[in-house]
This record gives structure tokens, C-alpha cells and sequence, in this order.
């Protein structure tokens, strides 16, 4: 199972110039639009100020 700083690894090798401020859980608590977690993904804050949801490719 994919650990956060894997799914945060995998973002930022797809993604190396993007400029990434901070990352968490895509979960409630952080994202308060949402209803419920979404497994295997983060939210990713930019220095631009952009919100990124990022759903890893795979679990494993």
C-alpha cells in the first residue's frame, strides 16, 4: 500500500517544475468539501496559490 509521501513522490516526478507549497490527505479535514476521503490521493497546495487533487495511478 502506497504511503502519502509515495503518492506525493509519484506527484512531483510527474510534475517537477509545478512549485508545490504544501501537501496533506485528500480527507475531510483538509478538504472540507469533501463528504469523505478519497483513497490514495492528496491535496496539493502551489506557490501560485492553486488546490490540486492528485489520485495516485495505483495502490501498490
Amino acid at each position: 500500500m502506497k504511503t502519502y509521501g509515495d503518492i506525493y513522490n509519484e506527484f512531483c516526478d510527474k510534475f517537477p517544475l509545478i512549485g508545490v507549497e504544501d501537501y496533506r490527505p485528500a480527507v475531510e479535514m483538509h478538504v472540507p468539501q469533501l463528504s469523505k476521503g478519497i483513497p490514495n490521493a492528496i491535496i496539493v497546495w502551489l506557490k501560485d496559490g492553486t488546490k490540486v487533487i492528485y489520485i495516485a495511478e495505483s495502490e501498490g
